[in-house]
């Protein structure tokens, strides 16, 4: 069901706010409950803004730009109707909501909404008051990360991202996060860790690739050298110590270097390999790989045994090209960001340009998106630019690269539609298109396959999309 109302987007863009100075808005049109919460609400230091008339409470949500919603008790289709109104108008807004009924918990676990949350009745001021704090504290955490560390998506593979990241943030075993260059694995590194318990503390980066062993042992490891200020040069270990240290490019660290790492980090904490010194570090371990360290395994490249050490935590982040679904979120995210750098008010791509990026292949991915965006705003001429770095996308169809132009459609048949549709419990628009566009997705890499006689390299330059997303995608659909 669409939400009735219409209002203009308020995408978050969260003051530097001190604890007192959060804003909680109360939607509940139980008078007595309603007068319960705001006493609370300010009894605690925090601001409330209540409401019992929903079109007052959405005429005032983007001028008040809360922290959170409290929501009261509502029946199923209108709790959907109010959730997406508020999504709607704010993307980023989490909501506690006061509920007995089974359906919406179900609802809630089952869209894999992790910003909303249930309280049960009856209701308990201490129990209140414990679950807003953990939320702020959470949302306090994401806001101050640099760069604006958040992830931006609703494609399925974002979601589950979002979904698994509360899971492994106060644990101390290794997270290995894989993916393309560009794909955002340093930011999702730093909301790991800004969402931890060891955030007071820093995030030390570490580029794998340009490491050599006089680097390992001065910089990571730390030298007892002094200098002429007679002060001793802290190493990244020890400005890390009880925080978390990024190996950027593991997959590109020299191999001389790979038993030297292992021997770091086989144990739960870090020990400083010195003569002088034994002392113990606690650190984390966060790392990012471009390449498939399974394949580098296999060949011999990557030490197995170091691997399955980095490996305890796995997060994979799909190319850009693979989450079409949010690229409209992450221009949109862009725009404010570089309209607020540059002291612009408003910007606006054209629609060609809006549809050429959801067809473009973007083997920069997020990052390149990101420099389109910022340029556009620079040159305020994103046509020049678009000539530039998207010449060849309208020209490149793969209908156009098979067997001279041979038709290849339909790929969906009606029939299949209609016995689709036959089942209610996947009569949804957002189902029926996620359900034709894999198998249209299916078919044509099936037809690419055949008219390049197998070869998957060339498949994929024909598909444009990157030889190992291909081999996935092989896998995922069973295609031999």
């Amino acid at each position: 069901m669409r939400s009735q109302y219409k209002y203009k987007l308020n995408r978050y863009n969260p003051e530097q706010r001190k604890k007192d100075q959060y804003k909680i808005l109360i939607f509940e049109e139980h008078q007595a409950r309603r007068d319960f919460l705001r006493s609370l609400i300010f009894e605690w230091g925090y601001i409330p803004f209540s409401f019992e008339s929903e079109p007052i409470c959405f005429d005032n949500l983007a001028s008040i730009n809360p922290d959170l919603v409290l929501l009261g008790p509502l029946p199923l289709e209108r709790f959907f109707s109010f959730l997406t109104t508020i999504k709607l108008i704010n993307s980023a807004l989490p909501i506690l909501m006061i509920s007995e009924d089974q359906a919406i918990e179900e609802f809630i676990a089952k869209k894999d909404f992790t910003d909303v949350l249930i309280i049960n009745t009856p209701l308990e001021s201490n129990k209140i008051k414990d679950r807003i704090i953990r939320i702020l504290n959470n949302r306090f955490k994401i806001d101050n990360c640099q760069n604006g560390s958040m992830i931006i998506g609703n494609s399925p593979e974002i979601l589950k991202i979002r979904k698994m990241i509360p899971e492994l943030i106060n644990s101390k075993e290794a997270v290995l996060i894989k993916g393309e260059t560009g794909t955002g694995k340093d930011l999702v590194a730093k909301v790991i860790h800004c969402m931890s318990d060891r955030s007071e503390n820093p995030l030390v980066k570490v580029n794998s690739a340009s490491l050599t062993v006089e680097l390992f042992e001065r910089e990571l490891l730390g030298c007892s050298e002094k200098k002429n200020t007679g002060t001793t040069k802290k190493s990244k270990l020890e400005t890390a110590n009880r925080g978390a240290i990024f190996f950027d490019d593991i997959d590109r660290i020299p191999a001389d270097l790979q038993p030297r790492l292992l021997q770091l980090i086989e144990k739960d904490t870090l020990l400083r390999l010195l003569p002088e010194s034994k002392e113990m570090i606690d650190i984390r371990i966060i790392a990012a790989a471009d390449a498939d360290l399974d394949s580098l395994v296999e060949r011999g490249k990557f030490r197995k045994d170091l691997f399955y050490r980095l490996n305890v935590f796995s997060i994979e982040i799909p190319p850009l090209r693979d989450r079409i679904e949010d690229i409209p979120l992450l221009t949109d995210f862009f725009i404010d960001k570089f309209c607020g750098e540059f002291g612009k008010s408003n910007y606006k791509l054209s629609q060609k340009t809006q549809n050429i990026f959801c067809s473009y292949h973007w083997p920069g991915n997020v990052r390149e998106l990101e420099n389109f965006v910022k340029d556009a705003l620079v040159s305020s001429n994103e046509g020049s630019i678009f000539d530039k770095q998207f010449i060849s996308v309208e020209n490149n169809k793969p209908q156009d690269l098979i067997n001279n132009g041979e038709n290849i459609y339909p790929l969906v048949e009606l029939k299949d539609l209609k016995s689709y549709m036959q089942d209610l419990e996947n009569f949804s628009l957002k189902n029926i298109c996620r359900e034709f566009l894999a198998q249209a997705e299916k078919k044509l890499i099936k037809k690419v396959l055949e008219k390049s006689s197998g070869n998957r390299k060339k498949a994929a330059m024909i598909l444009e999309i990157s030889y190992r997303s291909l081999l996935n995608k092989i896998k995922t659909y069973k295609l031999t």
